[in-house]
């Protein structure tokens, strides 16, 4: 008898869990947020977790230079392989909004996406084609970005991407990329290159 009691309340909270996730994650019950951060608290000395309630089961974060943009990456796994979703929020009307597919005409994911200093394009990796091995070639490529839209996704060129995978690309304030890339010729192992 406690054993069949025991059962059912473990059931009960693990279904009151997952549904309490749902609401989260509904548009109509999506808190309000304001400020800085998602509506966080700053950043200090300690590192915290981020946006705990907000977002969960995401990697590959990234704020716009002005700080009005949130792009992450949902990731869900899905037997024995993960699936990606890319979202993206904005401040408007002094609220951020709630998380939206993120859609810069690729069908694959983006992944270390990081916003130029300057403010104007999107720079990530991602898996070019179906066809390619989703644990191996990745290549680099940039969106221009204006007025809170993405436009214009390109695959950079071979001066930069090759058949073996670039990855984590970042700019410097004066515009100079630098990405880690797995070609020949490298000192060996994932090598950065700019």
């Amino acid at each position: 008898m406690k054993i069949t009691i025991l059962g059912i309340l473990i059931i009960f909270i693990a279904l009151c869990s997952g549904f309490s996730q749902e609401i989260l994650h509904s548009n109509s019950d999506f808190p309000i947020l304001k400020g800085p951060y998602l509506g966080q608290k700053p950043p200090g000395i300690i590192p915290v977790l981020f946006a705990q309630d907000i977002i969960f089961g995401n990697r590959n974060r990234c704020f716009s230079k002005n700080g009005d943009h949130f792009l992450f990456v949902h990731a869900v796994l899905k037997g024995d392989k993960e699936e990606y979703t890319d979202y993206h929020m904005q401040i408007k009307n002094g609220e951020w909004t709630f998380p939206v597919v993120l859609d810069l005409n690729l069908d694959v994911p983006v992944k270390y996406p990081f916003f130029h200093p300057n403010g104007d394009k999107l720079i990530f990796g991602s898996y070019i084609n179906e066809e390619k091995d989703i644990n191996g070639d990745m290549d680099i490529c940039v969106a221009d970005y204006q007025n809170g839209e993405f436009s214009n996704t390109k695959i950079l060129d071979s001066t930069v991407n090759t058949s073996a995978p670039e990855r984590h690309p970042t700019v410097s304030k004066d515009g100079t990329l630098f990405f880690y890339s797995i070609r020949e010729g490298g000192a060996g192992g994932a090598d950065i290159y700019y």
